[in-house]
């Protein structure tokens, strides 16, 4: 059974996975894509940029995407998909 908090974290990953691309992206691109463009926007949550920030991370350490720069800093760090090729292999 999913709890609410648990349904909106599926729901921003999903979003997130939508809006991530193989190119490198602004992390505050995206961020403002999963904001305006997805059922995110819909969610009424007190600090949904925390949340959306925290499954970002989420995202990255479980290796779905890849990063590099501060990802706290979303102006000044950039996220993609992660690519199959070198996650598969371990490399």
């Amino acid at each position: 059974m999913l709890f609410a908090s648990d349904a909106i974290d599926v729901m921003i990953d999903t979003a997130v996975m939508t809006a991530a691309k193989p190119q490198w992206q602004k992390v505050a691109m995206l961020a403002a894509v999963v904001m305006l463009d997805s059922p995110v926007r819909d969610v009424e949550h007190e600090d949904i940029e925390t949340r959306i920030a925290d499954r970002v991370m989420h995202l990255i350490d479980s290796g779905m995407l890849e990063s590099r720069g501060d990802v706290t800093r979303w102006r000044h760090s950039e996220v993609r998909l992660a690519d199959k090729a070198s996650t598969a292999d371990g490399s």
